[in-house]
This record gives structure tokens, sequence and C-alpha cells, in this order.
């Protein structure tokens, strides 16, 4: 168990390191979307897997299959969009906003009734700010009946990448 805990530690410093040089440099401000959506996926697989060496090492073999099933999912979300067409990202941000979506419809059923408070009016108005710098209209979010990505449940997913026949 020692030589594996060696080389899953050591497996996390890369995976850390890597992460740390996809940051953008000091003369830089931000990242782009698509490079942001990536780097959250990567930030994502390296906390889950740090969970999942920590509960290895402290022989929970129960809770290690959780995390291994969690990593793996993401993982595959991540590797998804990497191989799909640009439209993809676009989409990801688009079925990221459904908290938001009924955020705007609470508040909105809530204004026919009363005025909205100040923190409503906030909120709303930073909902509708973060739409409009993703190019997101609020027809399109309140149309958009299907949150899987491309469409795509996550058995789709995995048949178009061709990994369909391990994952049950």
């Amino acid at each position: 168990m020692t030589f594996s805990a060696e080389i899953m530690n050591f497996t996390l410093y890369l995976l850390r390191a890597g992460v740390s040089l996809s940051r953008p440099g000091e003369d830089q401000r931000g990242v782009s979307r698509n490079r942001a959506i990536v780097m959250g996926h990567l930030i994502r697989t390296m906390k889950l897997y740090e969970c999942f060496v920590e509960h290895a090492c402290a022989d929970k073999r129960e809770i290690c299959m959780i995390f291994s099933r969690l990593l793996l999912e993401t993982l595959i979300r991540l590797r998804y969009p990497l191989g799909a067409r640009r439209a993809s990202f676009k989409h990801f941000v688009l079925i990221s906003y459904r908290p938001e979506k009924e955020h705007l419809a609470d508040l909105e059923e809530k204004k026919r009734w009363r005025p909205l408070i100040p923190i409503e009016h906030r909120i709303l108005a930073s909902v509708k700010n973060h739409l409009r710098a993703d190019r997101i209209t609020q027809r399109q979010l309140r149309q958009n009946r299907n949150w899987d990505l491309d469409n795509k449940n996550f058995r789709a997913i995995l048949q178009e990448l061709g990994i369909d026949k391990g994952y049950s």
C-alpha cells in the first residue's frame, strides 16, 4: 500500500502542477470561456482525485468507489467537449444557467404580486448581466427544455466517445 500511496501522491502532484501551469500569466486578466470550462473540469478532477487518495490511504474502499465513479464521470464530461464541435461549449454555457432560469421565474412571479426588495433587484440585475455577457437571451433560456449537453444524455456521450461498454 505504501508504494501505491506514493504513486498516487506523485500523480496528484503532477495533476496540480498541470492545473497551475494552465492558469494565465501575471500580465493577462482572466481566461476565455472555453478555457474556463476545461479548467473547471480539471480542477474538479484534481479535487476528486485528492479525496480519492486520502480515502484510499485511510483504507476506506466504499468511499473510494464513490470517488472513482465521480472521477470517471468528470473526465468523460471533460473529454467530450474537447472532441466535439465548438458549439458544444456554447451549449454547455447555456445549460449551466439552469438555476438562474429558476431564479428568474421565481423573481418574475414575486414581481407580479409585490415590489421586489433590494436584494432581489440585485439578483435580477446580476443574472441579466451574466446572460448578456454570455450572449444568451432570456427568451433562449426560457425556451430551453433539454438540459443535456448537445441534447445527449450521459449514455449517448459515452457511445459517441466509444467507451459505453465498461460503464453501468
